[in-house]
């Protein structure tokens, strides 16, 4: 093995290193600049190689700036902090696979997979093309294929894909509810109904216009006292808030869409007076 002084020497008198190593050097006789010399951990490489600069490591001809030969973990950094030691920053694997670990953080880590191209976050073995095991957040969201102008998406199957259902447009009306106790009231004892020539207490109708005619109010929560209300907190009760001693509410649906209570056809229930957020 020659010195490290001694390569100098010949370095300087016209030899051009290939590849350094502490186990095999490489000359040819070629004027040439000096070249610039790092020393890494068990090696030492020229970047000047064959006037292209290119850097090889595990082959002797480098045909890349960076090429480097092996079976598995090509390449390898790692952390020099104690609290991280043995730690990996990003390695290569001879498949291509690629992992970018977060040192400090459970699970941080961004894989490629060498052979699919699949990219998982906190996922070593990512199924899809991006495939991410937590919480994603995002500002924006493109969708290239598939669906209409106002569609919306909906959760398509119990695997979890996302799929289209046709969507509409929305115009703000107003809901009214027919408050006065001139309506009639409702019947629910299965005798012969009356004629419904006047509205309903508690029947809730759309309105264009923006004020709640005479015996109407708009539907948007407010609190109404029992005492004054009376035909109405019969009808209606706590189901929509209040606390049914002193006053009671009013249903609020303000930006909201009503839906029949029960079950639906997909299972789920909703409860009279439930509102989503």
């Amino acid at each position: 093995m020659l010195p490290i002084m001694k390569l100098l020497q010949l370095c300087k008198s016209g030899f051009k290193p290939l590849i350094l190593s502490t186990s095999i050097f490489h000359f040819y006789a070629k004027p040439f600049f000096m070249p610039r010399i790092f020393l890494l951990s068990f090696f030492v490489i020229a970047t000047n190689l064959l006037n292209a600069q290119n850097v090889g490591i595990g082959t002797g001809m480098p045909t890349h700036r960076l090429q480097i030969s092996g079976d598995s973990a090509l390449l390898r950094v790692g952390s020099t902090s104690a609290v991280y030691a043995n730690k990996n920053i990003i390695s290569v694997a001879g498949d291509g696979a690629i992992s970018i670990d977060a040192l400090g953080v459970p699970g941080g880590r961004l894989f490629i997979h060498g052979i699919t191209g699949n990219i998982g976050i906190a996922n070593p073995a990512p199924a899809y093309k991006l495939d991410v095991n937590g919480i994603t957040k995002t500002n924006d969201l493109v969708i290239a294929n598939g669906g209409s102008t106002k569609d919306f998406l909906i959760k398509n199957n119990s695997s979890g894909q996302a799929g289209y259902r046709k969507g509409h447009g929305a115009l703000g009306l107003n809901y009214i509810i027919f408050v006065h106790s001139s309506g009639i009231f409702p019947s629910q004892n299965g005798g012969t109904p009356p004629t419904y020539s006047n509205a309903i207490i508690g029947e809730i109708r759309l309105f264009a216009g923006n004020f709640a005619p005479d015996g109407w109010m708009l539907c948007q929560g407010q609190l109404l006292s029992t005492a004054g209300n009376m035909e109405l907190f019969y009808v209606i009760g706590t189901t929509y808030g209040g606390n049914g001693v002193n006053n009671f509410t009013l249903p609020d649906l303000r930006g909201a869409v009503p839906v029949q209570s029960g079950t639906s056809p997909a299972g789920y229930t909703w409860d009279q007076g439930e509102k989503s957020n």
